[in-house]
């Protein structure tokens, strides 16, 4: 199976056994014990979504965009330190399906340069939110989304929607050069439902360099979060060193 690169769980009469005395957590038992005779590769080099028990660290960051405060608003790094993953993670911790609390990731790299314009960010996030039943599908204008948002939040008092934008550099240079017509429109919104409705934006360092911008609705929210390596203090360098220990534990002490 390793020759082979084949990813198995190998279970037998003895492993079932071994599970059965287990009081909890019988899945990571699972995968501990069964895991090393097959292919096993925890690591990848791709930025963006990664498994939940894969990412570590990042816990004030994590803290900040979830609050209802303007801090964690804008997310900025260099190419592959995390912005991505830390915005999924976001997602997959937040996000209840069933409940009030939503939480959606759109990445918008197109939006603002020659492909589409900046105004159709708003499509974008109609088209995400009336795929999961808030609102319906409209004409995609500002006025449309924004009163399905309205809406959807005002039913209930503990809704909340959280809108991670990826990739933001070109929408927030179109946004510079125009006045900031939608940013100001996102940033009322978010202020007008005290944070029920948040969007963080992510992207490198001109994310930050738009946030000094004179008249930037972005100097209102909140300071920007800078995703760096994990070894900028002790809390993050032990969760580098978990990083790389936990996911191959398991392996080593089976083999």
């Amino acid at each position: 199976m390793r020759r082979d690169k084949q990813s198995v769980l190998l279970i037998d009469e003895t492993q079932v056994f071994h599970l059965s005395t287990c009081v909890s957590d019988r899945m990571e038992r699972l995968f501990i014990c069964a895991a090393p005779f097959g292919y096993l590769q925890p690591y990848t080099t791709n930025a963006g979504n990664i498994p939940s028990e894969m990412f570590f660290g990042r816990r004030d960051e994590i803290e900040k965009i979830l609050s209802r405060t303007s801090d964690g608003c804008l997310v900025y790094g260099g190419r592959q330190l995390g912005k991505s993953a830390l915005l999924h993670h976001v997602r997959k911790l937040y996000d209840e399906p069933q409940g009030a609390r939503r939480a959606f990731y759109l990445k918008i790299d197109e939006i603002g340069g020659q492909a589409w314009p900046a105004a159709h960010l708003w499509r974008e996030i109609g088209m995400a939110l009336s795929a999961e039943g808030i609102g319906t599908k409209g004409d995609g204008t500002a006025e449309h989304v924004v009163g399905a948002i309205r809406n959807w939040l005002a039913a209930e008092p503990d809704r909340r929607i959280l809108m991670l934008l990826d990739e933001t550099d070109a929408f927030l240079a179109a946004e510079s050069r125009t006045g900031f017509p939608n940013l100001g429109r996102l940033k009322d919104l978010m202020e007008e439902s005290a944070r029920r409705f948040k969007v963080v934006f992510a992207g490198l360092h001109n994310v930050r360099r738009m946030a000094r911008a004179p008249n930037s609705p972005l100097v209102h929210l909140g300071d920007p979060i800078c995703i760096g390596p994990l070894n900028t203090s002790a809390a993050s360098s032990a969760e580098a060193r978990r990083l790389v220990t936990e996911p191959m534990r398991g392996t080593c002490q089976r083999l």
